[in-house]
């Protein structure tokens, strides 16, 4: 059954509080623009995730500019790394859109964060097992490359032998810096697949 918009808010909050609280928390990174592209059978609909973190007036904030089709978001937001909810929590539920481009990413993210807590995630790695309801579920780590002076992953995953997404990850913190999703169960109705490739990337030294 497919997701509700409720469940979609709910992990693109969680996704967004773990992004700014750990993986990508203020004291690594700069800035990061990834391209979004989300296919259906009638259109190819493409936009933008930007994303600033920064300090300004002994604050930390964060300053998010995204597109997708017809929707935009420009904002700047306060953040408190000890409650990073209360201060998104406003934005995404003023946003679905936002959610729905959110929601595949933070799958990914912690699909495999989830999966390396059995042991660091290296190339040859591969996984198979079945979930609640009979589904077999297969993860495995056929190749990696450098991007943005980092060490980064090609993580694949199918579900009943069918690609559910295939996911550039960066070792170390999970980023994700390319994402191919194909998972019906995640992505909106009638869409066949969510890309997102990361293009700029600034990490702070």
């Amino acid at each position: 059954m497919r997701k509700s918009r409720v469940v979609v808010v709910f992990l693109s909050l969680s996704l967004i509080a773990l992004l700014l609280s750990s993986c990508l928390n203020l004291e690594k990174v700069k800035h990061f623009r990834y391209d979004v592209t989300f296919k259906t059978e009638e259109e190819l609909k493409t936009g933008f995730l930007d994303v600033s973190l920064f300090q300004e007036g002994g604050k930390d904030r964060v300053k998010i500019d995204f597109a997708l089709g017809e929707e935009q978001l420009s904002t700047t937001v306060d953040v408190d790394k000890d409650d990073m909810s209360g201060a998104v929590l406003p934005l995404v539920m003023g946003n679905p859109t936002l959610a729905t481009v959110l929601t595949p990413l933070g799958t990914v993210q912690g699909l495999v964060m989830a999966i390396s807590m059995g042991g660091p995630l290296q190339v040859g790695f591969k996984s198979t097992q079945k979930d609640d309801e009979g589904k077999t579920m297969e993860i495995q780590v056929p190749s990696s490359e450098a991007r943005f002076g980092k060490e980064a992953l090609w993580v694949e995953s199918y579900m009943d032998g069918k690609l559910a997404f295939r996911a550039l990850i960066e070792k170390e913190t999970f980023f994700p810096f390319v994402v191919d999703f194909r998972d019906p169960e995640v992505l909106e109705e009638g869409q066949s697949q969510g890309y997102f490739e990361v293009k700029e990337m600034e990490w702070k030294e």
